[in-house]
């Protein structure tokens, strides 16, 4: 599997086979965070196998290895690669699962096929995980699986996500929210188990960056990736927001920088595009 180069990466440590107590009583890390490890240790374990649903972030990252640890070969993870998924966030999935130790199962999801998701009104993210979870459970079935599992927190709860709707439909289950663990504890409970994700930042799919209305393609989505990616090489983090087709409306998003002259560049480059 490719390493990922990201800045937010710390060095790559083995990660724990199993979480019995006495190796969560070594873990440093203070009692909030080893009752957490436990509690989702303890829940998981009730499940009898886990297929998560791994993006790569700190959430399923977390997930991923707890479910590794109380399954064994009983966990898996999968990943979904559509076209709004970049190639750096699947080097990032690709790094944690190695360091995890878990099995990893790369599947082409077909969302872009679907208009209702081409057409990006506000429920487009609908419409992606619906596709997302029908192709994770196709799978699950034939190869002898029942749960599927995915990283939303209780943070995510109070945000305006219709992937939600979709995870409901599809029966996807959610230790960490139906744990009460939010995002704080989720960060916490990574660095107890040195993920290298455990400072990642967020990082939504690049369909997020298109505007509502203008339409979710191949060629809208290759152009932002390719920007973001030039973007990543000059500065700690940018994202790009896309609202349509003339580039000289297009805005940077999140710039952690001050450098007027790189600036000056990125708006000269978003020019020619």
């Amino acid at each position: 599997m490719s390493q990922s180069t990201s800045p937010h990466h710390k060095s790559e440590q083995a990660f724990a086979p199993n979480l019995n107590n006495e190796v969560l009583r070594e873990l440093n890390c203070n009692e909030e965070t080893r009752s957490d490890i436990r509690q989702l240790r303890d829940s998981i374990l009730d499940y009898g196998d886990a297929v998560v649903a791994m993006s790569g972030g700190v959430d399923s990252a977390v997930i991923a290895a707890i479910a590794r640890a109380a399954l064994a070969d009983r966990a898996v993870a999968v990943t979904g690669v559509g076209q709004a998924v970049s190639q750096s966030e699947l080097a990032d999935c690709q790094s944690v699962v190695k360091q995890i130790g878990i099995r990893h199962i790369v599947l082409t999801t077909r969302e872009i096929e679907n208009p209702n998701y081409v057409r990006n009104a506000p429920d487009r993210c609908y419409f992606c995980k619906d596709t997302l979870y029908e192709t994770i459970s196709e799978w699950a079935i034939s190869n002898g699986f029942r749960t599927l599992v995915s990283g939303t927190n209780r943070d995510d709860l109070g945000d305006y996500r219709p992937g939600l709707k979709a995870a409901s439909e599809h029966q996807v289950r959610a230790p960490l929210a139906e744990a009460g663990i939010g995002k704080t504890r989720v960060r916490a409970i990574a660095r107890a188990l040195q993920l290298i994700v455990a400072d990642k930042p967020a990082s939504p799919c690049l369909a997020s960056r298109i505007a509502y209305g203008q339409l979710v393609t191949p060629e809208n989505l290759q152009r932002v990736e390719a920007m973001e990616t030039l973007l990543h090489c000059k500065t700690k983090w940018f994202s790009i927001h896309y609202l349509g087709p003339d580039w000289a409306t297009k805005r940077i998003a999140k710039s952690s920088t001050t450098d007027s002259s790189l600036n000056d560049s990125i708006k000269e480059r978003l020019s020619q595009s």
